[in-house]
């Protein structure tokens, strides 16, 4: 069993890359990544003058909504900290034949993008991801980035966070979720814990120290691989993120409560999507 702080971090780059190949199932899986991108240009087209030809994906992972962006015929670049995650979105992309740019870089910290058409149109922050940023400093510099490559007047960044009552689920020991995924190729079944009861939680900083393991089994149910980590998210509560997004230079354009252009953000909603336009 490896262990480690992030995914490939303390491993050898081939237990890095096996570790990002069970990320990548884990998470795929449940994800309807076409859906989801009609989703991000319906967004777009109801907030910009222009369509979106180049788009940018922050924390990209596995990179599938690039993939999906690329085989629409979009500019797709992404960009990761971890270098496991950018090769596995390159040999993702290659498979599906389809070109991304992928770059290995610190989402709080970039200030140019070697985008054909200059600047990008979409940011996108997907799976939590944001929850990464830790900081109000870390969240500030990373959306003061985003408005550094985005084509002025013409650009959005939609951020993709747990529904805020998630903040106040860890305070009541409601927390932790658990599941189960199948290789539909070899048959073997990962199964996931993401979060456990018990995961320290400062209520000052709203920061969770979140405890996650992925265990692969085969088709007879033996263990396979065994991966565990602990690494450190913040909740965001929807007042305290209007007002970094406006310390940020941001406008909240419009909430949603799920990938879907019908469903506002509300105390039912699944999750909480956000649309931020930059201001000039």
């Amino acid at each position: 069993m490896c262990q480690s702080t992030m995914y490939g971090g303390g491993c050898s780059e081939e237990e890095g890359l096996n570790q990002a190949r069970v990320y990548d199932l884990a998470t795929s899986t449940s994800r309807y990544f076409p859906e989801e991108v009609d989703f991000f240009l319906n967004v777009a087209g109801n907030f910009l003058d222009k369509p979106v030809v180049s788009t940018l994906e922050l924390a990209a992972g596995p990179a599938r909504h690039s993939i999906e962006l690329a085989k629409r015929g979009v500019e797709a670049l992404a960009l990761d900290s971890e270098l496991a995650m950018v090769q596995l979105g390159l040999l993702n992309a290659e498979e599906a034949g389809v070109q991304i740019k992928y770059l290995q870089k610190d989402m709080r910290r970039f200030d140019e993008v070697p985008s054909q058409a200059g600047q990008v149109q979409l940011v996108l922050l997907l799976f939590g991801s944001a929850e990464y940023l830790v900081t109000n400093d870390d969240f500030v510099s990373c959306l003061q980035s985003c408005k550094e490559v985005l084509e002025p007047g013409s650009g959005l960044v939609l951020v993709e966070l747990q529904h805020p009552e998630v903040t106040f689920s860890v305070v009541t020991s409601d927390w932790g979720q658990a599941w189960e995924a199948v290789d539909e190729k070899t048959g073997n079944r990962v199964l996931v814990e993401w979060g456990r009861e018990g995961d320290e939680f400062n209520s000052l900083t709203q920061v969770v120290q979140k405890r996650t393991s992925f265990n692969v089994f085969d088709k007879k149910n033996e263990l396979l691989n065994s991966h565990e980590s602990i690494m450190p998210q913040r909740l965001y509560t929807c007042t305290e993120l209007d007002a970094l997004v406006r310390l940020s230079g941001f406008t909240i354009c419009k909430l949603y409560g799920d990938m879907d252009m019908n469903m506002e953000l509300s105390e039912e909603s699944d999750r909480m999507v956000a649309v931020l336009k930059p201001n000039y």
